[in-house]
Formats: C-alpha cells, structure tokens, sequence
C-alpha cells in the first residue's frame, strides 16, 4: 500500500457541437413524424 492519493478522476468536457449533433439525432426524428403525422391521440383533450 502506498501513500500516493488515487488518481483523480479524468475531466469530461461535452463539446456542445457533439452535444447537439447527438440531441438532434435523438429528437429529430421525432419531430419530423410529429410534424408529419400530428400529434398522438393522447395529446388531445377531445375524448367526449
């Protein structure tokens, strides 16, 4: 056993490109169908 403190941990910097890049993978797609197919039923309030 040593006396040495343990590593610290490595600094993880997000690049906000990459960031973006990986939000508009995610939530394009969705908004493209959302904005093609409208909004799913549950979304309306019209249930007589």
């Amino acid at each position: 056993m040593s006396d040495r403190p343990p590593p610290a941990a490595p600094e993880v910097e997000v690049d906000p490109r990459r960031f973006t890049a990986l939000w508009w993978a995610v939530a394009g797609p969705a908004v493209v169908f959302a904005l093609l197919f409208g909004p799913p039923a549950n979304w309306t309030r019209r249930q007589d």
